[in-house]
Parts: structure tokens; sequence; C-alpha cells
């Protein structure tokens, strides 16, 4: 099962800690698996990022996924 992908949505404030947690969780406690990708899901460009946000996701390898969402399409994301 080396094609594994991690996904995670990359939200503001709690949301972008959390998901840097996991990031940083899967590279270390990942076994085979730490080096799998890791995409992270926002809506923010990564220019709206903030520069301590964007060199950590450098330094763990992962990829930022960009996308737009109807506003009532948050509604499945967040329950």
């Amino acid at each position: 099962m080396k094609d594994l992908i991690f996904a995670c949505e990359l939200g503001p404030g709690e949301g972008e800690k959390a998901a840097l947690r996991l990031a940083r969780s899967i590279r270390r406690f990942g076994g085979e698996y730490s080096f799998n990708p890791i995409w992270m899901l926002s809506r923010r460009s990564e220019a709206d990022l903030p520069e301590s946000t964007r060199q950590e996701m450098f330094s763990l390898g992962t990829r930022l996924i960009a996308f737009d969402m109807h506003p009532e399409g948050s509604d499945f994301l967040h329950g």
C-alpha cells in the first residue's frame, strides 16, 4: 500500500495548527508511510498563508492544493 496520499484540510487558525501537527506526526511516526505525499487542501493560496506556515510545509515536504468552494459547500467539510 505504498501508493497512499495523505490529505487534510488546512483551515485557518486551529485548523492550520492541527494540519501541521498531523503532517509532523506522519513524518515522524508513519513508518513505511512516513515519506508518502501529504496534500494540504485549502481555500487560501500560498501567498495568503503566514510565512511560518509556508516554511513548515516546505520543511515537511507537503503540497498545497488550493481550491475555490461555493460558500454552501463548506457545510460539507464542517458537518
